[in-house]
């Protein structure tokens, strides 16, 4: 497997050609992960966010108006935020990502239930059992740990305390 520099979105194949000297860019990606150049471990989350807001307006236009808000919430649950937390779990996830992800979730159900308060789509969210985004990740990140810690894999081994403190941190929460 090779790791490679990917072109950044919207840059066009043809005008790749005829670059003389390859372009160094930000960004990382590999295995569907971006991972952001920098002093620290960092990854970016623009591409999941475009993920999602393109597979939740392809399923809007197609039902938005004639299915009811239970089954639009159901369909975002199973078809939209799956792309958005595809292999979130093991990156680090920054309390400034969290609430940028759950403020894209809070504004997609104020289109579908035409509010503009927050309140009304928080009671919706625990009416119809709609998990927060940063809970989701919460419960992923736990989960990805714990088979982590339960691994044998020897470099598993050795980050394996790191990996149970942060465990512990989470379940605090």
């Amino acid at each position: 497997m090779s790791i490679r520099g990917v072109y950044p979105p919207g840059t066009h194949y043809a005008s790749r050609l005829h670059q003389t000297q390859p372009s160094f860019h930000s960004f990382l990606k590999t295995m569907g992960v971006y991972f952001v150049r920098g002093r620290y471990f960092r990854c970016t989350f623009e591409d999941a966010k475009r993920k999602f807001f393109s597979s939740f307006n392809a399923v809007y236009s197609k039902i938005g108006l004639f299915a009811s808000e239970e089954e639009v919430v159901n369909l975002l649950d199973t078809k939209c935020i799956a792309p958005m937390l595809y292999r979130i779990e093991a990156c680090p996830v920054t309390s400034r990502h969290k609430h940028s992800l759950d403020f894209i979730v809070t504004r997609v159900f104020m289109k579908i239930l035409c509010t503009k308060s927050n309140d009304i789509v928080l009671e919706c969210q625990n009416f119809f059992g709609f998990l927060p985004v940063s809970q989701r990740i919460a419960i992923r990140t736990s989960r990805f740990l714990e088979r982590f810690i339960c691994s044998e894999n020897l470099l598993c081994n050795v980050f394996k305390r790191r990996a149970l403190c942060h465990k512990n941190v989470i379940n605090l929460r």
